[in-house]
């Protein structure tokens, strides 16, 4: 019996080693199954999910470790055969028979009347459904601050514009759900006692929610799409040329406006359907009236260089800017810390948390404009430029 055992021992490493070898084969050969099958038309990617996670080598230190497993794990999920139509299949029962949404996390896609589309965040804040009054004095000690920065850079040369977007929830409001408990009268309230603000302040100010509801019923167009959240084309150049005639106000040379023609269409793609793609649905329904742009004269190129702060409001003016060359340079900071693109070129690059030289080319800049939607006023990336000015004004003062 002890000779047996001494004789099994002896050979447990090349059992070891054998069954590593018959081990290997066919997990290998089972990640290029998954593979295989992940990558058909039947499966195509789910939209707003991240980046494919890549599988670590199969590999005796990574086993061991236990960062193969791990990998597998987060792996797995989005290699599984014809997992984006059993969660598009899930999302169509959801949609269709229940009328509500699976997909938004945190901040979920709200299903309004008429298949009318918002964001949760956009509905809370109009209606004001937690029934939460603004910080007016905390809100008109930013503003103060932000006068002083206008100031600041204006006896550099330099101009401030302060812009306000507007919200769907706000242009479509006969469309939102009745559980968000909206009350005529009672709604919007960060967005007027930041507009009241701003006025007192002294800001030069474009109000771009006003223009654009203001454009209701008189536009060629619905400025917001049913499936999208985002002012469409039309309601692009509106917001543009507002801004265009503040700076040329402030520069005492004035920009002559963007004109355009405005071709209705059923076949909504790109930004109007931002958030019905989200709701990775089997059947999304395209069809629904959006704008189609055409530019027929543009101004001058202005030759300055221009930054943007805000959010993603900005993005299709900012575009619209590049695409007809109306300045040399635009820098994009995209909720001020997540990433600096510049234009032309639209180069993205990372930003520190900290604040540093990679700001620089906001106060570098011709003319600065901060934005916030009316929905987050105030905002943590004005808050974050407002520090970072300040803190720039103190040593210029030095």
């Amino acid at each position: 019996m002890r000779r047996n055992k001494h004789t099994a021992l002896q050979r447990l490493p090349i059992l070891l080693i054998a069954g590593w070898l018959l081990l290997a084969w066919p997990i290998g050969g089972l990640v290029k199954l998954y593979e295989n099958a992940a990558n058909t038309d039947l499966n195509p990617p789910l939209h707003g999910q991240y980046a494919k996670k890549q599988l670590l080598p199969f590999n005796k230190k990574n086993f061991l470790n236990g960062s193969f497993q791990r990998s597998f794990e987060a792996w797995l999920p989005r290699r599984l055969p014809l997992s984006g139509l059993m969660v598009r299949a899930t999302n169509q029962v959801y949609y269709s028979l229940l009328n509500h949404s699976a997909m938004g996390g945190d901040n979920p896609i709200a299903i309004g009347k008429d298949g009318y589309l918002y964001t949760a965040s956009y509905l809370i804040s109009y209606c004001n459904t937690r029934r939460i009054q603004p910080d007016l004095e905390a809100l008109n000690k930013r503003n103060v601050q932000l006068k002083r920065i206008q100031d600041w850079l204006k006896s550099r040369g330099k101009y401030f514009i302060y812009v306000v977007s507007p919200s769907k929830a706000a242009y479509f409001p006969e469309y939102i759900p009745d559980e968000y408990g909206c009350v005529e009268g009672q709604t919007r309230p960060a967005y007027y006692a930041g507009i009241k603000s701003a006025k007192i302040a002294g800001l030069n100010l474009v109000d771009n929610s006003e223009r654009i509801l203001r454009e209701k019923g008189e536009s060629v167009t619905p400025l917001f799409p049913k499936g999208g959240i985002h002012y469409n084309q039309e309601g692009t150049v509106i917001a543009t040329n507002a801004m265009l005639e503040e700076i040329g106000r402030l520069m005492k040379k004035p920009i002559a406006p963007i004109q355009y023609k405005i071709n209705p269409s059923q076949d909504a793609k790109g930004n109007d359907v931002d958030i019905l793609n989200l709701l990775n649905l089997l059947w999304p329904d395209y069809h629904y009236t959006v704008a189609d742009l055409v530019v027929t004269d543009k101004p001058k190129t202005v030759r300055i260089p221009v930054a943007f702060i805000g959010g993603s409001f900005v993005i299709q003016p900012i575009q619209l800017l590049d695409r007809l060359e109306i300045f040399p340079v635009i820098y994009h900071y995209s909720y001020y810390k997540l990433a600096k693109i510049t234009y032309p070129g639209q180069q993205v690059s990372q930003l520190p948390q900290e604040h540093g030289h990679d700001y620089d080319d906001i106060f570098n800049a011709k003319v600065i404009i901060l934005e916030e939607n009316e929905e987050i006023i105030p905002s943590n990336h004005a808050d974050a430029f407002i520090a970072e000015a300040l803190s720039r004004m103190e040593n210029h003062a030095k």
